[in-house]
């Protein structure tokens, strides 16, 4: 007859048990520590970016003095009314009645153009003042810009003893594209009051 062993036989299922809580104690170490650095890079992290924060706004706030500094409008490519096609219209109020006397339209070089040509420029237009109360269209001259000036003003054909509180720029066509023409800048010369010449 064998003696019996005294040494205690643990189960399958204990060590079973033993084993998870092993594994489930490791893992909480573990994934306290993997949080705990990524706390610290995150907040490492979130002083850079708000540092890169201030110094963008700083260089943004900066552009703006620059800008409202800076007698001439923003001239940069794409910056400008577009509208679909070659045919558009555009009523510009002005601040009080002027007497018109020239135009100027304005338009980007071809040297900073984005797709390297001015077919967007546009081509034929008619300038007409305009009335609001009652509603008049006053037609004051038809013009053709030509794109390798970029700047160019425009005598009035048309001069009626009359002062207008908006004139309407309507263009019948552009340099030959065929999606969108682009309008960047349009100045109205005049007088306040009547003159006593007309001008040539």
């Amino acid at each position: 007859m064998r003696p019996k062993d005294s040494r205690s036989v643990v189960s399958p299922a204990a060590w079973i048990a033993c084993l998870a809580y092993f594994l489930r104690t490791q893992a909480q170490k573990v994934l306290f520590n993997t949080c705990r650095m990524y706390q610290e890079k995150v907040r490492h992290h979130t002083g850079e970016i708000q540092d890169l924060r201030g110094s963008m706004n700083q260089l943004i706030a900066r552009l703006q003095e620059m800008e409202a500094m800076s007698d001439e409008p923003n001239m940069t490519p794409g910056n400008c009314w577009a509208f679909t096609g070659d045919r558009g219209q555009v009523t510009i109020r002005l601040a009080q009645k002027v007497y018109l006397f020239n135009i100027t339209l304005q338009h980007i070089p071809k040297s900073i153009s984005l797709s390297g040509s001015v077919d967007t420029a546009p081509k034929d237009f008619v300038i007409y003042g305009m009335e609001s109360s009652p509603r008049e269209e006053v037609f004051l001259g038809a013009f053709q810009f030509q794109p390798e000036n970029t700047i160019q003003m425009f005598h009035l054909q048309n001069h009626p003893p009359r002062a207008f509180g908006a004139v309407k720029v309507k263009i019948s066509s552009n340099w030959g594209n065929p999606r969108f023409t682009c309008l960047y800048r349009v100045r109205v010369h005049g007088s306040v009051t009547l003159p006593k010449e007309t001008p040539n």
